[in-house]
């Protein structure tokens, strides 16, 4: 007479034998391939991170490298025609954007331990409440001093202009500091001055309806602008690729860890350092969380869960994404093992004073309006508050439509 310990061993037994003659296409149920998207300069860290999870489980880890710019959309627009990837990786903001249009979900309370990352990370890659990403490492602009011109990082902001100034008028240089002439590049500067892009109450909660591209104090600084425009100490010219401080024509620029390669190259020594207070306000930074996003058109979601939680969220990943891109990672273990003196590490004492990137859906229209009216005053198509007071107004009935 059978046991019941022996009876479920046959059972157990008569499953797997059933199991084994199966058509291959009702047991190929797991994905051979797990297709990762992230930046160019990523690749080869996951690489060789995936490599010890991918043969354990018998599945080919496939990097792919794409230009940071448009990741998100190029995933809201193939994934659902399944050419997309299992995993990307790409910047916070674009997480609200995606959750909306239903091409990624929330991540289950298991893939990581909120606790073991920086709080501002997790609040970066969260959308009403929920967490929809694995925070790795945080991305931001610092000052870069070309230490040929300026020999030190300044203390002051007016140290910066006073030394600006000499060296335009000895002919040395042709512009003070240099930056992007766009949002994010002058956001330190426009930060400090007043302004601000959404109201945003003391526990950090963004009203997107409510908008300072051309707030009150903003306006009573209008007079700055225009001086640093007048005295060149600010070149407004170009929304992007001013090359002046590569080309050894000026001492000084906003930066990111993505311009550490140009910089390595260059015939002058550099620093990077904070940025000095303006009027006696810190001149902070936009930051902008790296992070590893689901798909939600992966091929096998429980592959991509079990990717992340045992591979993506350990420090070492987060260590290695963050020296693959000059950046410091949010990590807590993998950021208090971080060299101090390493460039990432002074980006990230930077960054970690900085504002994250509102994300939220609305900050699509906000770059359109805001870009545009650096790009009009820039380029001499009327004055300061003329500009960003049309600016700001327009942006606001367009935010409320």
């Amino acid at each position: 007479m059978l046991t019941i310990k022996n009876k479920t061993f046959f059972l157990v037994l008569t499953i797997l034998i059933a199991l084994t003659f199966l058509p291959n296409s009702a047991r190929a149920a797991t994905p051979k391939i797990l297709t990762i998207w992230t930046e160019q300069a990523n690749v080869s860290a996951i690489k060789s991170l995936s490599a010890n999870w991918a043969k354990d489980r018998g599945i080919t880890v496939e990097v792919v490298g794409k230009n940071g710019f448009g990741l998100g959309g190029d995933l809201a627009t193939i994934g659902p025609a399944g050419k997309g990837p299992d995993i990307i990786i790409l910047g916070h903001d674009s997480i609200a954007g995606l959750a909306i249009t239903g091409a990624i979900s929330p991540l289950s309370s298991n893939i990581f331990d909120p606790k073991m990352v920086a709080k501002s990370a997790v609040t970066a890659v969260s959308f009403n409440s929920q967490i929809y990403a694995v925070p790795l490492t945080v991305q931001n602009l610092a000052l870069a001093t070309n230490l040929t011109l300026a020999k030190s990082s300044p203390l002051t902001f007016s140290e910066m202009e006073e030394k600006s100034r000499a060296l335009i008028v000895a002919g040395k240089a042709t512009v003070g500091l240099v930056t992007d002439a766009n949002g994010y590049g002058v956001y330190p500067i426009f930060d400090a001055l007043g302004g601000y892009v959404f109201k945003t109450s003391l526990n950090g909660k963004i009203d997107p309806k409510v908008t300072g591209i051309y707030s009150a104090q903003l306006a009573k600084n209008a007079a700055v602008f225009e001086r640093f425009k007048q005295e060149k100490f600010m070149d407004f010219s170009k929304l992007w690729g001013n090359t002046a401080f590569f080309d050894g024509k000026a001492p000084y620029m906003l930066v990111g860890s993505w311009n550490v390669p140009a910089l390595s190259t260059s015939p002058f020594k550099y620093e990077i350092s904070g940025i000095p207070n303006l009027q006696g306000r810190p001149a902070r930074v936009l930051t902008g969380v790296q992070a590893a996003i689901m798909s939600n058109f992966a091929k096998s979601k429980l592959v991509a869960r079990d990717y992340l939680k045992n591979v993506v969220s350990k420090s070492d990943f987060s260590s290695a994404i963050a020296k693959a891109q000059n950046s410091f990672p949010v990590n807590l273990e993998a950021a208090a093992a971080q060299d101090p003196n390493s460039i990432g590490s002074k980006f990230g004492k930077v960054g970690i004073n900085g504002f994250p990137m509102p994300n939220v859906p609305q900050m699509q229209k906000v770059w359109s309006y805001w870009n545009g009216a650096w790009e009009n005053w820039g380029n001499d198509k009327g004055s300061f508050s003329e500009i960003f007071s049309k600016a700001a107004k327009d942006l606001t009935l367009a935010l409320n439509s």
